[in-house]
């Protein structure tokens, strides 16, 4: 392993920590309870929590409860390939399908595309 490869790596392993370290101050905040919106008291919101242990529990809970919310973003977008099959292991970019998946579900990325376009986001939210 190179100089660059431990760079690489140790590099990774911030980007983990600091994604980490997002969610678990989102963790904090109160769920399934009623918050109104300030200065609006005819409107308010509710926070869930769909991280499980398998995440396919967790996203289908979430379109179930909030469908139109997928919908609007899905519709006319590429489903992702079926797993197990011959194109769900060749290298692609992340659909929206997924990075809605992820999102609802609060799950670690994994591959490094995902750590990568992840943190993309990340640092985004937080400028």
């Amino acid at each position: 392993m190179g100089a660059s490869d431990t760079e690489t790596l140790e590099s990774n392993r911030l980007r983990r920590s600091q994604l980490l370290a997002a969610r678990d101050r989102a963790n904090e905040l109160p769920c399934h309870e009623p918050i109104e919106l300030a200065g609006r008291p005819n409107v308010y919101y509710e926070l869930r929590d769909y991280s499980q242990p398998n995440k396919l529990d967790g996203s289908k809970q979430a379109r179930s409860d909030v469908p139109y919310l997928f919908k609007s973003f899905e519709t006319g977008q590429a489903r992702p390939p079926r797993p197990g099959t011959k194109n769900a292991q060749l290298p692609r970019a992340a659909t929206i399908h997924e990075y809605l998946d992820w999102t609802v579900t609060a799950q670690g990325s994994q591959a490094l595309d995902e750590l990568v376009c992840k943190q993309a986001c990340l640092h985004f939210e937080h400028r």
